[in-house]
């Protein structure tokens, strides 16, 4: 492959994006970075006037460099600044009454999201343009205020497809800020949304909104939208009876992957095939490549094939979203387009660095946003490494066509070679480049994956080779199929269901991928990448329920998964935010849905074969698929009961006070194993942890005249579905010097009534998840530390 071009905007472009980083990240107001702008451009110039020799023109250089980082800060910091009075955020306080009045038009997709017994309810989810808004209590005669801003409404009980971009709606609700992740590893959903300017979100009920008029909005984006609808509907067509396929059809042609199956979309991300879902430059190929045909056939000068395809994929990018990886690749294409027609030298890394450029000029919050991050690092990577990696590969293999001697004396005669020769050849340098390129988007997608993932995945490069060429066919295919659409809705059923039978094998290929031992792998994040030397307990805030991850050394255990959707949102983030790959042991303190919904999920995973679970409960119906798998792993669930006592590592055990083996309360909190954790220093005092569940008061007698006084420094207790719990002789019994309460707890103020009755010496210091979040208990020789999870820089970013 022949050398990279030179590309002079390449260290400009790294520039601006470091700048407009620095600007959104570092809390410079945009007044200090147009003062360093000044500055830096004062220095540049008399750089310039003095630029007679090879060191100042360096100098110069460097200080150009400079001033772009220092406009970029610019660019990044203003659009933070409020500059209008009628800017969302400079209302009132009003505007969080729950009866205020909003109105505006309905920008993007509405996204729906149906409820799991009723299909044809569920929520509604859409990004309101706000143009105006009423005071509570204002009546329909009012004149509406002026208010500018994006608003996030969540519409409840609604029906499918009942909105959609362009309408104008009136909604009655309060504004809230987005609330921050209350566990390590959670999705930070407030980021998100500031980072497409949306910083107040609201949730009302269906007749609270109401819709005004229809066929708002630009004409070409409410066209496109339709446009993509039509599409939707095209792909499925022949496959209403597997819509898993026919989801994973649009996202990899249109990026649409709001209804791609979990286990899909985990397998995808397990194997480092997941960039398939995004519309990259592959797509923007095919759309060419269809385009070209097109425009041959129909006799059109080819100078002019540039201008006519442009239009075209700038509408299939508004098709996909805008999506950051579709306009990196539309700006790229429609650059080398325009310079194909114009028929000018293109340096590919130089047409990345203006793209990079325009995109930033655009929108500077896109520098923080993932999508934008991956797509320019992996295309970054593939027109830097692959160029070195395919000349090396090649000639190790032979492949390279031998260069001529300059020695007319010793120089051989050419050897000449069969077709066929030559055909095996071409194939050769064909798998040696995909080779190339896999090796080179794996090292570029690499440090983001574990960044942003806490995932590396070794099978990705193998993977890529099967992967990427079969989706590539996918994607010709399906556009083939939309083609046709128009013309014949028979023949667009004929070739879904062909591309019905590529997308299958996809997917038990990837399938395969992900179930090969070690193929993917968690790394922790950079601020837990050390390993507790001694006892650490995370304890999550997800409810009435908290998972229990403890982390001692190289090992781990789990208490608890929560249910499915807190497995899927907390648990199983929070374990691969900590790195962990797998539990010596998972326990089960009771087993239900509230707490071990997540079972079958975990199991999937198969990073654990020890599980743990109390005696005498029946095994509901939820977690009879659970049982059944683990029992085909050849595991078999531990019990365990009051008086055991296991060693979890050396100087760490925990002893069960609850239940007996003949327990037979009738609620299931009260069925639940109540552990208490000791840890034993070699030096210092013995430090403990009592892990209550859901305990009533009723089983806390129990357990104190069965076991006397539990003490413990920390007690984690949640709260009883039918009774109270936290008695007075509970809590002087175990006399904990911290409580933990489960987020459910602030519903419960019978709870803080014992505790106000205890001396004020004795009195715990009390931790609400529902207010602190996660909480991370360290048990250390020189005593116990207690650290909340709260995340309140998005909270101070926008007051």
């Amino acid at each position: 492959m022949h050398r990279l071009r030179p590309a002079p905007l390449l260290l400009v472009a790294l520039a601006f994006g470091l700048g407009s980083y620095l600007g959104l990240t570092r809390g410079f107001d945009s007044f200090a970075w147009l003062m360093a702008c000044g500055l830096v451009a004062v220095l540049w110039l008399v750089a310039i006037s003095l630029a007679r020799t090879t060191v100042w023109l360096r100098v110069a250089y460097g200080l150009l460099l400079l001033l772009t980082v220092t406009v970029g800060g610019y660019h990044g910091s203003w659009r933070e600044d409020i500059s209008a009075a009628d800017d969302l955020r400079a209302l009132p306080d009003e505007k969080a009454n729950p009866r205020t009045q909003w109105r505006g038009e309905v920008t993007g997709d509405p996204r729906f999201r149906p409820r799991k017994d009723q299909e044809n309810s569920g929520r509604t989810t859409l990004v309101l343009r706000v143009t105006g808004w009423r005071r509570a209590g204002s009546g329909e005669d009012a004149p509406w205020q002026p208010a500018s801003g994006l608003l996030q409404v969540r519409v409840d009980l609604t029906a499918p497809e009942l909105y959609r971009y362009g309408d104008t709606l009136q909604v009655i609700g309060g504004l809230e800020t987005p609330e921050p992740p209350a566990n390590p590893g959670q999705f930070d959903v407030a980021t998100y949304l500031w980072q497409r300017d949306i910083y107040y979100q609201t949730s009302a009920p269906a007749n609270a909104v109401t819709l005004l008029s229809r066929d708002g909005g630009d004409v070409i984006t409410r066209l496109a939208w339709r446009a993509r609808d039509w599409s939707l509907a095209q792909l499925r067509l022949g496959l209403e009876e597997d819509p898993a396929i026919s989801s994973l059809l649009a996202g990899m042609l249109i990026g649409y992957v709001d209804q791609v199956p979990p286990e899909i979309e985990t397998a995808f991300r397990n194997t480092g095939t997941y960039h398939i879902f995004a519309v990259s430059g592959q797509n923007v190929a095919v759309i060419c490549g269809v385009g070209l045909v097109a425009l041959q056939m129909l006799g059109l000068v080819r100078w002019r094939w540039g201008w006519v395809l442009v239009p075209l994929l700038v509408f299939y990018c508004l098709i996909t979203g805008g999506q950051p990886s579709a306009v990196r690749a539309l700006l790229m294409a429609v650059l080398v387009l325009i310079a194909w027609s114009l028929e000018r030298p293109v340096s590919v890394l130089n047409l990345w660095s203006l793209a990079l450029l325009l995109v930033l000029a655009y929108d500077a919050k896109l520098v923080l946003n993932l999508s934008f991050q991956l797509s320019f690092a992996v295309v970054g990577a593939l027109i830097v490494l692959t160029p070195p990696f395919y000349n090396r590969l090649a000639h190790g293999c032979g492949l390279l066509e031998e260069e001529e001697s300059d020695d007319e004396v010793n120089a051989l005669p050419p050897v000449r070679r069969g077709p066929w020769v030559q055909r095996v050849r071409q194939w050769g340098r064909a798998l040696v480049l995909l080779v190339a390129s896999s090796l080179a988007a794996w090292i570029g997608s690499l440090p983001l994956m574990a960044w942003y993932f806490h995932q590396v995945t070794l099978v990705g490069l193998a993977a890529n080779l099967v992967v990427v060429p079969l989706a590539g066919l996918i994607v010709v295919v399906g556009a083939l199929a939309l083609a046709v659409a128009p013309l014949s809705a028979a023949l667009t059923t004929v070739i879904n269901n062909a591309n019905w039978l590529l997308a299958k094998g996809l997917v038990w290929m990837v399938t395969a991928f992900a179930q090969i031992p070690g193929g993917c792998f968690y790394v922790p994040d950079l601020s837990v990448a050390w390993r507790p030397a001694e006892p650490e307990f995370v304890c999550t805030a997800s409810g009435g329920t908290s998972a229990l991850l403890i982390r001692y050394g190289d090992k781990a255990w789990l208490v608890n998964t929560g249910t499915e959707s807190q497995f899927r949102y907390v648990t199983n983030p929070l374990r691969k935010f900590y790195g962990v790959n797998r539990f010596e042991e998972v326990v089960l303190s009771e087993l239900g849905a509230l707490h071990a919904g997540g079972a079958l999920l975990l199991a999937s995973e198969a990073i654990t074969s020890d599980w743990v679970t109390p005696p005498q409960q029946k095994i509901t119906r939820t977690l009879q698929p659970w049982l059944g798998l683990i029992q085909q792993q050849g595991a078999t669930p531990r019990i365990w009961s009051r008086g055991q006592e296991e060693t979890l590592a050396p100087g760490f055990t925990v002893s069960v006070l609850s239940p007996a083996e003949d327990n037979r309360a009738s609620r299931m909190e009260d069925r639940g194993l109540v552990l208490l954790f000791r840890y034993r220093p070699s030096q210092g005092t013995e430090r403990t942890l009592l892990y209550a569940g859901r305990i009533g008061r009723q089983t806390e007698a129990e357990i104190l005249a069965q076991s006397g006084a539990p003490m413990a420094e920390v007690l984690i207790q949640g709260r009883h579905g039918s009774q109270p719990n936290l008695d007075l002789a509970w809590l002087e019994a175990v006399r904990p010097q911290q409580v933990i309460l489960s987020a459910l707890t602030a519903y419960a103020p019978e709870r803080m009534d014992s505790m106000e009755l205890l001396p004020t010496e004795q009195r715990p210091r009390v931790w609400r998840q529902e207010e602190c979040g996660a909480v991370t208990v360290r048990m250390k020789s020189s005593g116990i530390e207690v650290v909340p999870f709260v995340e309140s820089k998005f909270l101070e970013r926008i007051k």
